[in-house]
């Protein structure tokens, strides 16, 4: 009650935020490990996206061999098993954080901050493009075709929010990219990133590591508790258990 409470007045002495709660569906690969999966309420660093509320990240939280934590790093595998099994919330998977790239352009060449990110991530948060569209599922795969949505500061700055700039290639790294959609203003992640490309994760390479996060939005209709019950089912496979919810205490920054 007291974290409840805590973050209530956390969320009022900041208005211009909206408040985003993260329920943590654990899934992970154990190795002779105790695993368990526990849905719970974090609070991070508040965002603007529709409905905040039914938005999740997937969270790890393992005990065992005199350790213990969680994480919020997933691997390919268990991006795999929800994607295409889940029927209670919308998936999508996106790296960890931004990094800098050589972007050049018909405004020249600089340094702009890119992340990756997955068919489906700008639906899942509740959010689409304000001319174009987001990148199709063939564009997310493995050698799909190199496409790239702007924010709408980039696409002003450098574009003079012209909308044909929508087709137009771009250079990332010297490699030609196929502007797809541009991002409604004051759209942003927590990376603050200023363009986003296919993440096309697999299970193999980088997706053999815990190198993703995998985002989750509850469908109309339903309860996380019946999130929760399917997800104790797929996590069979991945040699998971669910137990009741609990509460942590908002996460700074």
């Amino acid at each position: 009650m007291s974290e409840l409470l805590f973050a209530v007045r956390l969320l009022w002495k900041s208005p211009s935020f909206t408040l985003v709660a993260v329920l943590t569906l654990a899934l992970c690969i154990g190795a002779n490990t105790a695993i368990y999966s526990v849905v719970d309420a974090v609070l991070f660093r508040p965002l603007p996206y529709p409905e905040p509320d039914r938005l999740a990240l997937v969270v790890t939280r393992e005990s065992g061999r005199g350790m213990s934590g969680e994480q919020t790093e997933q691997n390919g595998r268990s991006w795999q098993v929800l994607h295409q099994n889940a029927k209670s919330v919308d998936i999508a998977v996106f790296s960890d954080g931004a990094s800098g790239v050589n972007l050049f352009s018909e405004a020249g060449a600089q340094y702009v901050q890119q992340q990756r990110v997955s068919a489906r991530f700008f639906r899942t948060l509740g959010v689409s493009p304000i001319i174009g569209r987001e990148f199709s599922p063939d564009e997310d795969l493995p050698n799909g075709q190199p496409v790239v949505i702007l924010s709408n500061v980039l696409w002003r700055r450098d574009f003079h929010a012209d909308a044909r700039t929508v087709g137009k290639k771009i250079f990332l790294r010297g490699e030609p990219y196929t502007v797809t959609g541009i991002m409604p203003p004051g759209f942003r992640t927590e990376s603050r990133a200023d363009l986003w490309t296919p993440l096309q994760p697999s299970t193999s390479g980088e997706g053999g590591g815990t190198n993703h996060q995998v985002l989750a939005r509850l469908h109309p209709g339903v309860t996380w508790a019946q999130a929760q019950v399917e997800v104790a089912h797929l996590g069979k496979s991945l040699s998971v258990n669910v137990t009741c919810p609990g509460t942590f205490p908002p996460r700074s920054g």
